[in-house]
């Protein structure tokens, strides 16, 4: 009966245990708003880069831009191949515009940037790529 007890109770301490990590984790995952967004990625830009004081405006509107963008289509009704096709062409668009207001030595030093990126989150996913 003391050995049924136990189990019941280490049964009961595991759930708990899972359940709150489960909801740690959802916390930690909540979406940003595309200002958030922004903000972030052009303050790490702007360490990275070394972006001028002319330069961090018109990078932090064209993230602004691109992370609104971003979010629209991410929450747009289609399928999965439509919403990648956008979200590439907005990610063309953003790219376009950084070449006009970086160096080329900035610029070449952004694309290394998103490439890690890239790479992080394919890491992530386990190395998979997305279905389609």
């Amino acid at each position: 009966m003391k050995q049924l007890i136990r189990f019941f109770l280490l049964a009961m301490t595991i759930g708990v245990a899972s359940t709150t990590m489960a909801q740690d984790s959802s916390k930690a995952k909540a979406k940003r708003s595309p200002e958030e967004l922004a903000k972030m990625q052009t303050q790490q830009l702007k360490r990275k880069l070394s972006l001028t004081a002319e330069q961090e405006p018109k990078v932090s509107a064209t993230i602004l831009d691109f992370s609104t963008k971003l979010v629209a289509a991410r929450d747009s009704k289609g399928g999965k191949m439509k919403k990648m096709q956008e979200v590439k062409h907005l990610n063309d668009a953003k790219n376009q515009s950084m070449k006009e207001i970086l160096t080329e030595q900035q610029y070449s030093e952004y694309l290394k940037l998103m490439e890690e990126q890239k790479e992080k989150v394919k890491e992530k996913r386990g190395g998979q790529k997305p279905r389609k």
